[in-house]
Order: structure tokens, then sequence, then C-alpha cells
């Protein structure tokens, strides 16, 4: 689930970005208010899961493997 999760963090923060860059062709203040209030709600529902998913063993295990890794290979 880890890959799930922090690829739905990463798309989120990119769509935000992209959003906020185009707002200014929306009139409404409040409009564009609701606009960031939502995806920035939906950013920190998928950082808070992004939290458990790094309190996982799986997710230890993962971070284990890749520090072998790196500790493993020549270049």
């Amino acid at each position: 689930m880890v890959r799930g999760v922090l690829g739905e963090s990463r798309d989120l923060d990119v769509l935000r970005m992209g959003i906020t860059k185009s707002l200014w062709l929306v009139e409404n203040e409040d409009i564009q208010s609701m606009i960031v209030a939502l995806l920035d709600r939906r950013i920190e529902e998928t950082h808070e899961r992004n939290a458990v998913e790094r309190s996982t063993k799986r997710y230890a295990l993962l971070v284990d493997g890749i520090a072998t890794i790196g500790t493993e290979v020549v270049f």
C-alpha cells in the first residue's frame, strides 16, 4: 500500500501546484478559497495515511532493503 499512498500524495501536491497557478482565471475568490481548501484537506489526509504506512513493518523492511542495496552495490 505504501506505493499507492506515496503516489497519491505526490500527485495531489503536483495537482495543487498546477491549480494554484491557474486560479487567477477564477474570478470568484470564495471559489478559489474553496478549491485550495479542498485540495489542502485531501493532501493532509494523504499525509496522515503516509505517516501510518511509515510506521508499518513492511515500510521498515523496505527502507532496510534500500539501505542494504546502498551499501552492497558498487557503481
